[in-house]
């Protein structure tokens, strides 16, 4: 991987006098790159327009460039990122399958029961429209062309959970991860691209929904807690298992910091409420009193 270190003068030449494109030239880097560069450093550049305004003939100030005081204030390094190159999705269910028989081999009860589940649920249909499967077994809505990989996912899942003091569970609708006493539930979903039809014989069925081959995971139910993981051009959710596992612990701690705020809340409005009832008893034997008198 190459590194580019610009000196001073060389700094001045090119953000005093050129374009950012020179830059990118330069540095093989992209705008993105050298505009958090500029911030970095705390230099100047053009603002919108400036150098259309040069064309025509403008009288513009070039802005001085700040005066640094570090010991490597005369340099300005960079190193451009590494480039990323995109999946072929037709690649990554033998690829991720593959490699997971391959390093654990026997799976594991639960997704044995999801695989049965879901080839009786199966059986007879010739499409590949996403089926789902939810009663006491894993939460899994896919084509038939994902449940290997969506299996081979939810194996390393389990194992890795096991590894950090967790279990996955499941119970009637629900598949759950279970960490210090709390309850995640999740699920995991295959997204559809929706198709418009030509000529649709009803309105209702104006689109198509064709299985896209990318797999998005959902941890948590609730809107403040949840989190989803899915394929990108680049990643799959395969490789973010580890992301997963981490945020797992994370979101534990806040959902019981949560409770103990609801916690210390109702007992703050039941002593409220105790308070008020015994000043409405106290006046209401006060009343009594008078009256008796």
């Amino acid at each position: 991987m190459k590194k580019w270190i610009l000196q001073e003068k060389s700094c001045i030449a090119l953000f005093g006098k050129s374009p950012l494109n020179i830059l990118l030239i330069l540095m093989g880097g992209t705008y993105q790159d050298v505009k958090d560069l500029l911030k970095k450093y705390d230099s100047p550049s053009p603002e919108n327009g400036y150098w259309s305004r040069v064309r025509s003939g403008h009288n513009i100030e070039i802005p001085l460039l700040p005066i640094l005081v570090r010991q490597d204030a005369y340099k300005v390094s960079y190193e451009p990122k590494e480039v990323k190159k995109r999946i072929k999705l037709k690649d990554i269910t033998n690829v991720s399958v593959n490699r997971h028989i391959r390093k654990f081999g026997k799976l594991d009860e639960l997704v044995l029961d999801a695989k049965k589940v879901y080839q009786n649920q199966s059986k007879g249909t010739i499409d590949n429209k996403l089926i789902s499967i939810t009663y006491n077994v894993l939460h899994i809505n896919v084509s038939p062309k994902m449940i290997d990989r969506a299996l081979s996912f939810f194996n390393m899942l389990i194992l890795g959970v096991r590894r950090i003091g967790g279990m996955v569970g499941v119970k009637q609708q629900h598949s759950t991860i279970i960490y210090i006493g709390e309850r995640l539930e999740i699920s995991l979903r295959e997204r559809q691209n929706r198709i418009e039809k030509q000529n649709p014989k009803y309105t209702w069925e104006s689109y198509d929904y064709i299985p896209s081959g990318l797999l998005y995971f959902k941890l948590g139910e609730n809107s403040w807690n949840s989190k989803e993981w899915k394929d990108t051009a680049y990643t799959i959710i395969d490789e973010k298992i580890e992301d997963i596992l981490e945020y797992i612990p994370t979101v534990v701690l806040k959902i019981q910091e949560f409770k103990r705020e609801n916690e210390r809340l109702r007992i703050a409005q039941q002593k409220q409420r105790q308070r008020q009832l015994e000043i409405e008893k106290q006046q209401t034997t006060e009343i009594n009193n008078f009256l008796a008198i």
